[in-house]
């Protein structure tokens, strides 16, 4: 198992990653500072659009998933989703990625 870093610390590093890569990320919601989920929403450049979710699995490691996806022109899937998760999760953090590869991010264990 990992050592659990706060939520806050994990977005700091992500977004940093992203401008240190030519790309852009921000936080869309912010959720609670210590141990609130993190989705990340990803705007590849060829216009697809993916949610990927952070989630432990029963051995206690983390692993990122896609959890909604859409095409450029129909966001009603990825927009249904994240509404769904807003409301069930008021400490929930969404962090927009405008890259043309979001699994480079979702692979580093930093976040």
């Amino acid at each position: 198992m990992s050592a659990r870093l706060p939520t806050k610390l994990r977005v700091s590093a992500l977004i940093r990653a992203a401008q240190a890569a030519g790309d852009f990320a921000t936080v869309i919601k912010k959720g609670d500072e210590t141990a609130g989920q993190l989705l990340l929403l990803a705007r590849q450049r060829n216009g697809v659009i993916q949610v990927y979710s952070r989630t432990m699995n029963s051995s206690g490691d983390y692993s990122w998933t896609i959890a909604a996806a859409a095409e450029a022109g129909d966001e009603r899937p990825v927009d249904d989703y994240l509404d769904r998760q807003k409301k069930y999760d008021p400490d929930l953090w969404i962090i927009e990625l405008d890259t043309a590869n979001p699994e480079r991010f979702v692979d580093d264990e930093l976040i």
